[in-house]
């Protein structure tokens, strides 16, 4: 919980440059990964090559894009790319549950998303505890 309360707390803060794109951010870092579609699996090296920020960036980024309203952006955003970290690392429980959900009719986006809805469910402290 410290990890991911270090990140929001680098969000917050960092963020400040224009909203439509953080092309500025990752293209001098690695050209190549200045997208991110969850449709597609990101190259694993390329992926674990970018800061983690920028890795959230890119997530939030994507989901702005594509107008989808979610409640928390930012805090979605942190969960999304931890289970793309997860699979990149090629954690076997991570990579099984991704090959399953997709095996039983889930696109890539819908499996992530169910993987990371199930880690903040277990992740976060039930309401009011």
């Amino acid at each position: 919980m410290l990890e991911l309360s270090r990140y929001w707390n680098q969000w917050q803060t960092s963020y400040r440059q224009p909203k439509h794109s953080i092309w500025w951010l990752t293209s001098s870092i690695n050209p190549a990964m200045n997208r991110y579609d969850p449709d597609n699996a990101p190259d694993p090296a390329e992926w674990l090559a970018l800061e983690e920020l920028t890795r959230i960036q890119l997530v939030e980024e994507h989901h702005r894009l594509a107008r989808i309203k979610l409640p928390n952006l930012k805090a979605h955003a942190i969960f999304h790319a931890i289970v793309e970290n997860q699979v990149a690392e090629n954690l076997d429980p991570v990579v099984r549950a991704m090959t399953r959900l997709t095996s039983e009719g889930l696109n890539r986006h819908e499996a992530v998303h169910a993987i990371e809805g199930w880690e903040r469910r277990h992740a976060l402290p039930p309401d009011g505890a």
